[in-house]
């Protein structure tokens, strides 16, 4: 018979690593995030999470938000 407490224990331990803070930052936010969770600038490669790149519309470009403010900024 299983230890049901020792097996909920485990799981969670394994299920919720990226909830923890990680050991990468991110460029903008500078919050502490898993190099999992992180993308990197198409135009200067440094790691940028999810919450602050811009994806430009879908197309696969991702863009830190210093990028994509230079790049706003130079079309105008």
């Amino acid at each position: 018979m299983m230890d049901d407490d020792n097996s909920a224990g485990t799981a969670s331990r394994y299920l919720s690593w990226w909830l923890s803070p990680g050991s990468e930052s991110c460029c903008a936010c500078e919050a502490p995030v898993h190099a999992e969770a992180l993308a990197y600038c198409t135009a200067c490669d440094r790691s940028v999470c999810m919450l602050c790149y811009d994806d430009k519309a879908g197309h696969g470009i991702i863009l830190c938000p210093d990028c994509r403010r230079e790049q706003t900024e130079g079309s105008i």
